[in-house]
C-alpha cells in the first residue's frame, strides 16, 4: 500500500505513514511539536486529499521499508503507524476537540500554509524544538488571555485595514508608523492562529501593497522590517518582489557601524535590480571560516562595480555592504541604534530565506555586535565614541537581547557553512563565548514564576518591549531556561496578571517603554504568550541548550 502523507500546518514538514489516514486522527509533528487533527478541521489537506496522486509525488524513497515495517507491526497485532523520513503521526480518535487558540475565530493561520515552498514562496518554518507548555491551569489562563487579546485587536482595526496609534511620550495626534503598527498587529494575529484568509489579515496586506503603489512608499526601518515579516508569514506569491525590494532598502540603509537608524533610502526599481545582481555576483567575497567559527567579509572594489561600463548610481556607490569591516568608533551624535537594528535583522533573515542575497549585510551587523558588547555582557541602545554601546532608558535587557539576536545570526551563517562542509555543529555558546556572556547577564534580570501565580500586585509587569525581546531571543535559541530560570513562566504570569479585561476583550494599557501604546503593548504581550518564533529556520541552525 502506498504511504499516506499530510503536511504539518505549522512548519509544513511532510509526515508520511504506511497506513491510511482518516479524519479524526490526531497527528503530531516531531519537527515543531504541533499536534493537530486530520480531516474536516485539519489545516492543509482534507482526508480525501491525503491519498490523491498529487500528494504521492516523491514518496518512493523509503516506501519499501515503510511497507515491510508496517507489515511486521501488523503481524504483531500492533496498530501503530510507521512513519519514515523522521516523521510521526499519532492516532488518537478519542480527543478531537480543537485547542482554545484555534477557536473564537482564531482557527489557525498555520492551516493555510502551503505544503511546499522555495525561495519564491514562503520558506519552511521548522523550529526543531516543540513549544513549551505550562501546567494545565496556567495554560488555560494564557489561552484565555490570548483569546481576549485577539478580540481586542480585531475590535480596533480601522475600516481601511490599518491599526493606528499615537506616541504617548510626545502626545502627537498624527498616527505614527501606520504600516509598522498594521503589520505588527497582522503578524500578531497570524501568530495567534487567525487564518490568512481572514478579512482582518487580507485587509492589512492590501494596505501595505497599496502603500507601495503610492507616492508614500515605506522608508521607516521599523515599517520596512515588519512589513517583510508580515508578508513573509502570510506567504502569498504575489508579494515575492515586494519583499525583495523592501529587503534591498534595508541593505541600502545599513550604516558604517553595521546598524540602522530610523529610515532607509527608497531605491528605484532599476537600482534595486542592479543592487540585487551585484550582491549575488559578490557572494564569493563573503565566507564562513568553519574551523574558527568566524565570518569573513572582503571589501568590494567599488570602482570595478559598474553598470554597462558606467559608474554606479550614487545611491549604490557608498553602501556599507561593500565594506570589509564596520566602523564602530563614531562621534557622540546619533548614528544608529540597536532597536531599529534588531528589527532590520529579523526582516533581513526572513528575506535571506527567500533567496535575497543579504549575507554580506548580515555578516557586517554580526561584526557590530561583537565589537560593541560591554564588559558585563550587555549591549545598549546606541554606540558612542568609546566604542561601547550605552543605554538611555534603564537596564539594557531589550538591547542585550538584540545583541544576542545578532550573534545568533552569525552562528546561523557559520552553521550553514558547517552543513555544506558536513562539519559537526557545536552549541552556539561554545562557538561564541559572547553569547554565554549575554545570557549570563539576562539571568540576573529575570526570575521564576510564583507558585501559584499571583495577581498584578505580586507580579508587576515591567518593560513589555524588553519582555518581547526576551521571548524572541529565547525561542530563537530554543531555550526553556536561562541561567536555570523559567523565563517563559515568569513572563507569562506577569502578562496574565496585568491584562485589562473588558467583557470578552483584553489589552495591556501599560508598557513601560518609550513608544508604549495599548495596541503595541498588546501585540508584544500576545507574541510573548504565543512563544512566537519569527526566525524558525535560524533556530534550526542553532544547537544551544540550557
Amino acid at each position: 500500500m502506498m504511504p499516506a502523507t499530510v503536511a504539518c500546518p505549522r512548519c509544513r514538514k511532510v509526515l508520511r505513514s504506511s497506513h491510511s489516514l482518516t479524519a479524526g486522527q490526531k497527528a503530531k509533528c516531531p519537527a515543531c511539536g504541533m499536534t493537530f487533527i486530520i480531516g474536516g478541521d485539519m489545516p492543509g489537506a482534507s482526508a480525501a486529499e491525503l491519498q490523491s496522486p498529487s500528494r504521492r509525488k516523491g514518496l518512493k524513497r523509503g516506501a519499501v521499508w515503510a511497507i515491510v515495517l508496517g507489515s511486521l507491526v501488523f503481524l504483531g497485532g500492533g496498530t501503530a503507524l510507521i512513519i519514515y523520513c523522521f516523521s510521526e503521526v499519532e492516532s488518537d480518535t478519542t480527543n478531537t476537540k480543537k485547542s482554545k487558540d484555534q477557536t473564537a475565530g482564531t482557527d489557525g493561520a498555520d492551516q493555510d500554509r502551503p505544503e511546499k515552498a522555495n525561495s519564491t514562496q514562503n520558506p519552511k518554518r521548522k523550529p526543531p524544538k516543540p513549544r513549551r507548555n505550562l501546567p494545565k491551569g496556567q495554560q488555560l489562563q494564557v489561552d484565555k488571555a490570548v483569546e481576549r487579546g485577539v478580540a481586542y485587536l480585531r475590535s480596533i482595526q480601522n475600516a481601511d485595514g490599518t491599526w493606528t496609534a499615537t506616541n504617548d511620550m510626545d502626545e502627537q495626534t498624527v498616527p505614527r508608523y501606520p504600516a509598522g503598527l498594521t503589520t505588527l498587529a497582522g503578524l500578531t494575529l497570524l501568530e495567534c492562529g487567525v487564518k490568512k484568509s481572514d478579512p482582518a489579515i487580507q485587509n492589512a496586506a492590501a494596505y501595505v501593497r497599496q502603500r507601495e503603489q503610492s507616492d508614500s512608499k515605506l522608508a521607516a526601518t521599523y515599517e520596512i522590517a515588519l512589513s517583510i515579516l508580515f508578508l513573509d508569514r502570510l506567504g502569498e506569491p504575489q508579494d515575492k518582489d515586494l519583499i525583495t525590494r523592501l529587503a534591498l532598502r534595508l541593505v541600502a540603509g545599513q550604516t558604517t557601524s553595521g546598524g540602522w537608524t530610523y529610515s532607509c533610502p527608497v531605491l528605484t526599481e532599476a537600482d534595486s535590480q542592479l543592487l540585487a545582481s551585484l550582491l549575488e555576483k559578490n557572494k564569493d567575497l563573503f565566507s564562513a571560516d568553519v574551523a574558527r567559527s568566524k565570518l569573513e567579509v572582503k571589501a568590494v572594489d567599488v570602482s570595478k562595480l559598474n553598470a554597462d561600463g558606467k559608474p554606479l548610481p550614487a545611491p549604490l556607490a557608498n553602501l556599507a555592504a561593500w565594506r570589509g569591516a564596520v566602523v564602530v568608533a563614531v562621534p557622540t551624535q546619533f548614528e544608529s541604534d540597536n532597536s531599529n537594528t534588531q528589527f532590520a535583522i529579523l526582516g533581513l533573515w526572513a528575506a535571506k530565506a527567500r533567496g535575497v542575497p543579504v549575507e554580506r549585510t548580515l555578516a557586517l551587523l554580526v561584526q557590530r555586535f561583537h565589537q560593541t558588547q560591554n564588559d558585563n555582557g550587555t549591549w545598549g541602545y546606541e554606540i558612542v565614541g568609546d566604542r561601547k554601546a550605552v543605554d538611555v532608558s534603564g537596564p539594557p535587557m531589550a538591547m542585550t537581547c538584540a545583541g544576542l539576536l545578532g550573534l545568533a545570526v552569525g552562528q546561523g551563517l557559520v552553521n550553514e557553512a558547517r552543513g555544506k562542509a558536513k562539519a559537526a555543529h557545536k552549541p552556539a555558546a561554545q562557538q561564541d563565548p559572547a553569547i554565554q556572556k549575554g545570557l549570563d547577564y539576562l539571568a540576573t534580570q529575570i526570575g521564576n514564576p510564583n507558585q501559584p501565580w499571583q495577581n498584578a500586585s505580586g507580579a508587576p509587569l515591567g518593560n513589555l518591549y524588553a519582555m518581547w525581546s526576551l521571548e524572541r531571543m529565547g525561542v530563537i535559541f530554543g531555550l526553556d531556561r536561562i541561567g536555570g530560570k523559567d523565563w517563559y513562566g515568569w513572563g507569562a504570569e506577569k502578562l496574565v496578571a496585568n491584562q485589562t479585561i473588558m467583557e470578552d476583550k483584553g489589552y495591556w494599557p501599560l508598557g513601560n517603554f518609550y513608544g508604549k501604546h495599548p495596541t503595541v503593548n498588546t501585540c508584544f504581550a500576545l507574541l510573548f504568550l504565543k512563544q512566537a518564533n519569527l526566525a524558525p529556520d535560524l533556530t534550526a541552525k542553532l544547537t544551544l541548550g540550557d
